[in-house]
């Protein structure tokens, strides 16, 4: 296994400072001063402690033997101690010594692998799935699987070529592996595992910590029931599929007169080098015993020791590596990689008679396939991601995106002869289109309705606290001296008024206000025509002067004096006489006296913002604030905004306040709203009372 590229750029820019390094107490201490910067640069990477730095080191010293030769006099000190290397391996050995201590039995193995083959055939599986499914066909890690340099090529009916070994010193190299279930499902599930994640050139680390969680997941979920957990572990994924898989393979293909730790040693790829004048690389036994806590339980509990049971089956052969010279391997059915129908294999603890040998199953015909030059190119410059890669990956790669283009096009219900690079870029490429403009008018659609709630809402709270500041109004004045004032009538009107408020339209509840302002102010002021009398109102009067549905207890009449307003000009100066109430609009409409009103609550609202940096205190200018704290008709107001429109935006803009700030300051200040109306009238228009809007 090469280093990874971060230690190889700090290897190419660091290594030569050992060049013509001399065995002396000058040289050697150059090497510690060397190895100590190493140890430095590790730490800056997160890799703190021995244990995480062993295997960079062992690659580091891999690089100064190729490099400078075993004999380099840094080989002495670039490296950790006995002691240190002791203390790095107790772990792993304490580990592995208590799991071969606590055997897990496999009771039922056929189960195991009939549930990875449905991983790797179902049409439903995810990329997790065949991941799991994998590693139980093969004993290959997820980082093996998506590899760059990974290859699986079809040996027999059920083995593989497999290349890609991690943990391997030296060049990748290849090797026969059996597969649990048919090779031609094991490979069509790879390419499938492969075409789902991409083909990106990530490093090993990097794809366990993208896709590990995932697998553990799976692994979980699939296997739970039938892989009992390893002793003192939870987790059922790729360590531990290895382990099964090398337990099962044995069971399956293991010749009996060959040793199973040999065995799993093959075809783990356990792999060392002996001699370094020899660089031929001999298998290594040691790893396998961190794979042997697994073992096929027989029906008694005991250990089942029987290998091989599925050589001999059609289809299987036992590895090449292990057949005797001389010796013909077991009679099996010609290979042929053509597709063929997948032949079940029998139960290796079923002891049923002796069925009739099965027909052969028929064989497709094969097609040769001619590639024009034109074709070759293409394929050479826009398909082939690797310079060594196989004219047959990439021509697989190839029909993958036709088939993926094939299922695109019945998607947008094309016809077969229509499926054409163009066709299909055009129609995708309209339905995009459509999609897209579809898209904007519901956008616009919901940002016009957005606005409009803003603005219904901004309408709502004016009007609501319109009614509390008239409310409290109402409270001011019932402490005052004034004429006799009958309470209930009006006190019944406010409540009514009150509760309907926010499902009143604006308009409505502005006119109801209107008239109960100017009854209450015309009873102030003695004028027996404008005094409500509930009985004799008619049920279809308008909302606002109409009495309470609900009847409630008649009291004795109550009493309050209220002066009379100084602003008002009294209404019985202003009509015949005949208890009419006078027109609205000879009332209220008064511009001058509305244009200065607005300019004061314009300039009231300027020196609010200005003279405080908490934004939470500010108030955005439009004309339901301005209504709020004048009163004034919505047309003088609306006149008054648009004069003012640029300057009011700007002063908006400078304090960053937008549509909705003063709604939901309302919801977390209630009376901060109120307050602010009530102070503006008070020490800015000097009202005292309730006074008719302009």
């Amino acid at each position: 296994m090469r280093p990874y590229p971060w230690l190889v750029d700090y290897l190419n820019a660091r290594l030569p400072e050992l060049e013509g390094l001399r065995d002396t107490p000058k040289g050697l201490e150059k090497a510690r001063s060397w190895f100590k910067a190493l140890l430095k640069y590790f730490r800056r990477r997160q890799l703190k402690t021995p244990r995480q730095q062993k295997n960079y080191v062992v690659d580091v010293r891999n690089a100064i033997r190729s490099r400078f030769g075993e004999d380099h006099p840094a080989l002495k000190v670039v490296g950790f101690d006995e002691d240190t290397w002791t203390q790095i391996n107790k772990p792993i050995h304490d580990r592995v010594e208590d799991r071969n201590q606590n055997t897990r039995f496999l009771k039922d193995p056929d189960a195991i692998v009939q549930r990875a083959e449905t991983l790797l055939s179902s049409k439903t599986s995810t990329w997790a799935d065949l991941a799991v499914g994998l590693g139980v066909a093969t004993g290959r890690r997820i980082s093996e699987l998506l590899g760059y340099r990974t290859k699986l090529e079809q040996k027999t009916n059920y083995s593989v070529l497999f290349t890609g070994q991690l943990k391997s010193r030296g060049d990748l190299f290849t090797f026969e592996i059996p597969t649990l279930c048919s090779a031609q499902k094991v490979l069509e599930a790879w390419k499938s595992l492969r075409f789902m994640l991409g083909s990106e050139q990530l490093d090993p680390q990097i794809i366990n910590l993208r896709y590990g969680r995932q697998c553990k997941e799976a692994a979980n979920k699939h296997f739970v029931d039938l892989v009992p957990p390893r002793h003192g572990d939870d987790d059922l994924y790729m360590h531990l599929f290895r382990a099964i898989y090398a337990t099962i393979a044995v069971f399956y293909f293991c010749p009996p007169r060959v040793n199973d730790t040999l065995f799993k040693a093959e075809i783990q790829g356990h792999r060392m080098i002996i001699d370094t004048a020899d660089k031929k690389k001999r298998r290594a036994y040691s790893a396998s015993r961190h794979y042997d806590d697994y073992k096929i339980q027989d029906t008694s509990g005991n250990v089942d020791g029987r290998r091989g049971l599925r050589l001999g089956k059609p289809g299987v052969q036992v590895l090449e590596v292990f057949q005797t010279p001389g010796i013909s391997a077991p009679p099996t059915e010609p290979f042929s990689t053509a597709r063929t129908e997948t032949i079940p294999m029998p139960s290796a603890h079923t002891t049923k008679p002796a069925m009739k040998p099965a027909k052969p199953a028929k064989q497709i015909k094969r097609h040769n396939w001619r590639i024009s030059d034109a074709a070759h190119k293409i394929l050479a410059k826009d398909w082939t991601l690797a310079k060594d890669e196989h004219q047959s990956d990439v021509f697989e790669r190839v029909l993958a995106f036709a088939n993926a283009a094939k299922g695109l096009a019945t998607t947008m219900e094309l016809p077969v002869g229509q499926i054409a690079p163009e066709t299909l870029l055009d129609t995708f490429t309209t339905k995009f289109h459509t999609l897209s403009e579809n898209l904007k008018k519901a956008s616009s659609q919901v940002d016009r309705l957005k606005f409009d709630h803003h603005q219904l809402s901004a309408e709502r709270d004016a009007l609501a606290a319109r009614v509390a500041a008239l409310q409290t109004q109402i409270q001011d004045a019932s402490i005052r001296q004034a004429p006799p004032v009958e309470l209930l009538p009006f006190a019944r009107r406010v409540l009514e008024l009150s509760s309907k408020s926010g499902s009143l339209p604006p308009a409505e509840l502005r006119d109801s206000l209107m008239r109960l302002a100017i009854d209450a102010i015309t009873q102030a002021e003695g004028s027996p025509a404008a005094t409500p009398d509930l009985r004799s109102e008619s049920p279809k009067q308008e909302l606002g002067t109409a009495s309470v549905s609900t009847p409630l207890p008649k009291p004795q009449a109550q009493t309050v004096a209220v002066p009379a307003p100084a602003s008002v000009t009294p209404v019985d100066q202003k009509h015949d006489g005949d208890g009419s109430e006078p027109p609205v609009a000879a009332q209220n409409r008064n511009t001058a006296k509305a244009e200065a009103k607005l300019e004061k609550a314009l300039e009231y609202l300027i020196n609010i913002n200005d003279h405080t940096d908490n934004r939470s205190e500010k108030w955005v200018i439009n004309d339901s604030i301005l209504f709020s704290l004048t009163g004034c008709f919505r047309p003088a107001i609306r006149k008054f905004m648009t004069a003012r429109q640029a300057q009011i935006d700007e002063l908006n803009l400078k304090h960053g306040l937008g549509p909705g700030h003063n709604r939901a300051k309302s919801r977390t200040q209630p009376n901060a709203f109120p307050a602010m109306v009530k102070t503006f009238k008070e020490s800015v228009l000097k009202e005292t009372t309730a006074e008719q809007p302009f």
